[in-house]
Formats: structure tokens, C-alpha cells, sequence
């Protein structure tokens, strides 16, 4: 019979193998183009951006043709992990956040791809200095890294922002290969 922790590790990893396999395309439509027309208006008329933020960073992954992940399961593994792991491992452990320039463990090269490509399109869009790249990572009070970062693009005014996570990486198998 199976304990809390061990339906939790089992439901992880459950929704691990879904995060990969139900990727979201993002697709510009005719209501989306309606949508923009009316966040440009509502930030003219009224000075409000929330729409139009979310609207510019939708449109530049949709541009890329950058598949996000599902938040719900996103969140819902994060949640199994904490569940499973905490006691287990030994510590504290939690999810936590850092800049992709200040995460300090290695990252594959098609995440730092996919980074770079988000981050010159908005640079193009003079918007880099309202995007943020961040990496979710599961670690403990010793500051070790459990396997499994998420990254993250938010690009948010004073407004408000949006934010979809763009990509997943296993840290142990991942062995820091350079390709050309």
C-alpha cells in the first residue's frame, strides 16, 4: 500500500510525462487581432496596458513559434514534488525563483536558445527592459537544486504583466553538450 508520499511521487511523475506531451501552440486568430486593435485603444483612450502587454508577449511567441506549457500542470507537478519530496530528501525544500542570469546550475543549449530568440525579438520591440527570463527550480535551505527547472518569460509594466513558462529540462540527463 502506498503512502501520501509515494501517490504523490507517483502522480509527479504522471504529470512530468504530461508536461512534455501537451505543449500549447499559441496561434494569432482574427479575435486576437481584434483584441490587439482594442488594447491599442484602451491604452490610447484610457492609459490602460494590461491587454496590450499580454497581447505583445502572446504575439511574439506565437511570432517564434514558441509552444508554452499548460500553468495548470505546471503547477499541479509543482505541487506533487513539494508533497512528495519534502521529508524525504531531508530539509526544507520549496520551489524558488532566480533571473536566468543569476541561476548558477547548467542549462541546455535549446533552453538558452529559446531565451535568446524571446529576448532579441523584444529588444527589436524596444521591450527587453520590461522582460524577465526566470528559472523555476526546486531547492532547500543548502541551496541544492532538485532536477526539473522550468523557464519562464514575464514581460509586465507597472500595469501588470503576463507570463508563460517556455520550456522544461531534465538536470540529469542533461550533461551540458555544445552543439554546432
Amino acid at each position: 500500500m502506498f503512502g501520501i508520499k509515494e501517490r504523490a511521487a507517483e502522480r509527479a511523475k504522471a504529470l512530468r510525462s504530461q508536461i512534455d506531451s501537451t505543449r500549447i501552440k499559441l496561434s494569432t486568430t482574427e479575435t486576437s487581432k481584434d483584441i490587439l486593435e482594442l488594447a491599442e485603444k484602451a491604452k490610447t483612450v484610457l492609459g490602460y496596458s494590461v491587454l496590450r502587454n499580454r497581447t505583445l508577449l502572446r504575439d511574439v511567441l506565437c511570432e517564434l513559434e514558441i509552444e508554452v506549457l499548460d500553468p495548470k500542470i505546471v503547477k499541479k507537478y509543482m505541487e506533487e514534488v513539494a508533497r512528495s519530496k519534502n521529508g524525504v530528501l531531508g530539509g526544507d525544500w520549496r520551489w524558488g525563483a532566480l533571473t536566468l542570469a543569476k541561476y548558477t546550475e547548467p542549462v541546455p543549449e535549446f533552453v538558452l536558445n529559446k531565451a535568446i530568440q524571446v529576448a532579441e525579438r523584444l529588444e527589436e520591440l524596444y521591450l527587453k527592459p520590461q522582460m524577465e527570463l526566470r528559472v523555476h527550480y526546486f531547492t532547500n535551505d543548502d541551496r541544492e537544486v532538485y532536477p526539473d527547472p522550468f523557464l519562464s518569460v514575464k514581460l509586465g509594466f507597472y500595469s501588470g504583466y503576463e507570463m508563460y513558462y517556455i520550456e522544461v529540462w531534465d538536470e540529469n540527463k542533461f550533461e551540458g553538450r555544445i552543439s554546432k
